[in-house]
């Protein structure tokens, strides 16, 4: 299987770096294994409204992310406070194609 490259969206990054140390850390080594695994079973696809991006969980943090197949690519659209993203997964609607 090939590996998929990691691009950060880069308001994501900045959103990953404002992280408490611990789940930055844990939210990071997650995000690097997502190049061997865009799809691991402790990530999940969003429903709803907000069908489409693919998010995980790091404690009271969540990463959103993207993954386009055919350029094997996994782009990081956004991070932050569960009670946040989800309020900017909507902003970004059509934007990033989320």
């Amino acid at each position: 299987m090939k590996k998929y490259a990691i691009v950060f969206k880069p308001s994501a990054r900045k959103d990953l770096e404002r992280m408490p140390k611990k789940e930055r850390q844990s939210a990071s080594a997650r995000v690097d294994s997502l190049a061997d695994n865009p799809r691991p079973h402790w990530a999940t696809m969003t429903t709803g409204d907000l069908r489409g991006p693919w998010k995980f969980r790091v404690g009271d943090y969540r990463v959103a992310y993207r993954i386009e197949d055919d350029r094997l690519v996994v782009l990081v659209v956004a991070a932050g406070d569960r009670k946040e993203i989800y309020d900017v997964i909507r902003r970004m609607r059509g934007r990033y194609g989320v």
